[in-house]
Order: structure tokens, then C-alpha cells, then sequence
């Protein structure tokens, strides 16, 4: 009886051994390192970031050489004054992830599943089919405020055309009459000397006001057939658009211009338990984005504001004494708005890994899963199906013999 007894308690040992792998899993502190004569690997979980990307865009307003006498020679409104002007055009908030060193984990045993770790030593998953894995991209530092500069070609600008150097002046000759005498005759020379004469500004607004009009007329001309010769059709448009062209260029002198740009900003904001609200930056029409210097709770900030969403609740276990596996998180989804005087400027759903929740699953052998790569969420669990050769590709089945 007693020799019964132990043979089925070794079937029954023998039958549940396989059920759990030959390694433990348990949690150790970020900065513990590996004792001596201790093998094991270490892995972590993600925490998540989140990343405000704010758009933009500035405006340079310049007035021109003669905008006083804009109004009063062609009747046209004008920039009386330099000015710049910033305007948000589009803001976006992205998750990030980096390593949580408060839910690193070391795995131990005679048998280690296969890994799969991130550079930052974040498990991806465990006992996953090899896959030819991209080159990894050399990470570039970021700081919390980097601005990313997009200029707007300016209007190109040819060298042989510069209406307001060719008005500031006029050139003329002044005549000097020599007279030589000698005894027998009087010798007369009449030298020419240049002379420079310098306009005024309004002696070269009104100037170039005419060449204005002298333009529109042409321009008209073209469009009438009043032209001298009858030019093809390509060749019409194409001295129209060389008299638009210099019609623009020289209204500019006296409307002024505007040119635009576009700068990019990003800010990462590190989600806190208990804390919802978080000073982004600070922003003004006049002097556009400014990094945030401690918390402030005046006008013209913009905020991040998290709000938790209804999401699964943690269960209450009694994990006492059972063997620990590979943890995974459950993360909390969030309603990311971005807020700037009271009106939302942009909202988005998110998930944060910190503030839900991590469970551990049981050392199961044979069993692959797979985590989310920026959320450490459990995304695949299954058993792993055993090899079987093909018959069709592999080596025939055996067929009995007739006899």
C-alpha cells in the first residue's frame, strides 16, 4: 500500500512539474545589483510620459520705405510700424515611454525563458518567435524646451533690380567755361562735370509711384491687344507676369511686408500620482512661447490637465506563497487636455502605465506572451504549439505492408 502511495505521488509531481518553468520571478529595488555567484537577468516595466508638441506660428510685420506716402500718392493702407506677432496653430500631445527603475524585476533559475528587452531594458515579451529585429535609431537628447526653426523662403529677389537705390539719386553735368588768352587769340574749353544730385524721400516716392502707374498701363495694354506687336500667347503671359512681378516688388515699399515662419516646441510632462494639473509653458501674442520656471497659476499659461477615465479595477489577492511569474501592468486611461485661459485647445485620450495597476502572472513553461511596448500591458498569452514535421515536406509516413 505504502509502494502504491508513492507512485502516485510521484506521477502527481511528475505531471505537475512541467505546468511551471524551471525560474522565479521577484521584484528587486532600481538600484540592486546582481550578488556574487547569482545568475539572473533583470528587466523593467514602462512608465509613460507625456509629450506636448505646441506649433506656432510667428509673423513679421515691416513697413516699407515710404509708407507715410502710401495713402497719399496711391491710396493704399500701410504698416506704420514694425511689428511681430505669434499665433498657436496646433497642439499635440504623444505618450512616451522610459524605464520605471521602481518596477525593475530579476528573473532566476536553472531554466530562462527566452527574452525580449528594449535598449532600455524594458520586457517586450517572453519565449516570442525570432524575428529579424530593424537596426536600432541612435536616441538624440531632448531637453524639456527645444524649439525647431521652419523658415519660409523669402520672395526671391533678382540683383539687377533695386527700384529704391536707382531713386535715391540723379545724375547731371554742370558746364565750366575756361577761357585762355594769349596774344594773338582767346582759346575757349568747356569742361563737363558730373554731378550727383540727392532726392528727398518724397521726390522718390512719388517717382517710383509713377513707375507704378506706368506698369498698370502696360499691363493693361497687354490685356487690351494695344500693344505694338502682336506677340504670341506664351510670350504675352509672360511679360504680364514679369510686370506683375515688379508691381509687387514696388508696392512693397510703401504697403510694407509680412513674412511667416513656424517654430516647434516640445515639453514632456511626467504623470504624478495625485497631481492632474501641470504648467506647460507660458504663452503671449507678443512674445510667444516661454519655458515655465516652477509652477505659476497666472493668465496666458497653458496647462495639461489629466483627468482619470472609469477603467478596470484592481482585484485583491492573497499571493502568499505561490510562485511569482512575469508582471505585466494594467495602466489607467486619461483624458489629456491642454487648457490656455480657460479654453480647451486640445484633448486627447491616453493610457499612463503608472497609475494603474501591475499584475503578475504564474510561471507557466510552454506558454509565450507579449507586452505593449509603450504601455507594458499584457497584449498576447498563449501556449506554445509543439513542433510537428510536415508530411508533405518532411520525410513520408510509413504505410504497412500488404500481406
Amino acid at each position: 500500500m505504502k509502494k502504491i502511495t508513492f507512485l502516485l505521488l510521484t506521477g502527481a509531481c511528475l505531471w505537475v512539474l512541467p505546468l511551471y518553468g524551471q525560474y522565479s520571478v521577484h521584484k528587486v529595488n532600481g538600484g540592486e545589483a546582481a550578488s556574487e555567484g547569482s545568475a539572473g537577468l533583470y528587466y523593467c516595466l514602462p512608465q509613460n510620459t507625456l509629450e506636448v508638441e505646441i506649433t506656432v506660428e510667428r509673423t513679421f510685420l515691416e513697413r516699407g520705405v515710404y509708407s507715410d506716402y502710401a495713402e497719399q500718392l496711391l491710396k493704399l493702407p500701410a504698416i506704420k510700424a514694425d511689428k511681430t506677432n505669434y499665433a498657436i496653430r496646433e497642439i499635440r500631445i504623444h505618450t512616451l515611454r522610459k524605464a520605471d527603475p521602481a518596477q525593475t524585476y530579476k528573473v532566476e533559475g536553472p531554466d530562462f525563458p527566452s527574452l525580449r528587452l528594449s535598449p532600455e531594458g524594458i520586457l517586450s515579451g517572453v519565449n516570442l518567435p525570432n524575428e529579424k529585429m530593424p537596426p536600432a535609431k541612435p536616441m538624440a537628447a531632448c531637453g524639456e524646451n527645444e524649439a525647431e526653426k521652419v523658415n519660409n523662403p523669402l520672395p526671391d529677389a533678382r540683383a539687377d533690380f533695386a527700384p529704391v537705390a536707382a531713386l535715391n539719386a540723379s545724375r547731371r553735368f554742370d558746364t565750366v567755361v575756361v577761357r585762355h588768352k594769349s596774344d594773338t587769340a582767346t582759346v575757349i574749353e568747356k569742361i563737363l562735370t558730373p554731378r550727383i544730385d540727392v532726392k528727398n524721400l518724397f521726390e522718390q516716392a512719388r517717382t517710383m509711384a509713377d513707375q507704378i502707374l506706368k506698369i498698370r498701363k502696360n499691363q493693361s495694354d497687354l490685356l487690351s491687344g494695344l500693344q505694338e506687336v502682336p506677340y504670341p500667347e506664351g510670350t504675352l503671359k509672360f511679360m504680364y507676369q514679369q510686370l506683375e512681378s515688379n508691381e509687387h516688388r514696388l508696392l512693397e515699399c510703401f504697403t510694407g511686408t509680412m513674412r511667416k515662419e513656424r517654430l516647434h516646441y516640445k515639453f514632456e510632462v511626467v504623470p504624478q500620482e495625485g497631481k492632474t494639473s501641470y504648467a506647460v509653458a507660458y504663452f503671449s501674442s507678443e512674445e510667444g512661447v516661454e519655458k515655465m520656471e516652477g509652477e505659476n497659476d497666472g493668465a496666458d499659461v497653458l496647462y495639461l490637465k489629466l483627468t482619470p477615465l472609469p477603467s478596470m479595477a484592481a482585484e485583491e489577492t492573497d499571493g502568499a506563497g505561490a510562485p511569482e511569474g512575469f508582471a505585466c501592468r494594467v495602466p489607467a486611461k486619461v483624458k489629456a487636455e491642454v487648457v490656455y485661459n480657460g479654453n480647451v485647445l486640445s484633448q486627447r485620450e491616453v493610457f499612463v502605465a503608472q497609475w494603474g495597476y501591475v499584475r503578475t502572472l504564474p510561471p507557466l513553461a510552454g506558454y509565450r506572451l507579449k507586452l505593449h511596448e509603450n504601455t507594458g500591458a499584457l497584449q498576447v498569452f498563449e501556449k506554445i504549439e509543439p513542433f510537428s514535421p510536415n508530411p508533405a515536406s518532411g520525410a513520408p509516413a510509413s504505410k504497412k505492408s500488404k500481406r
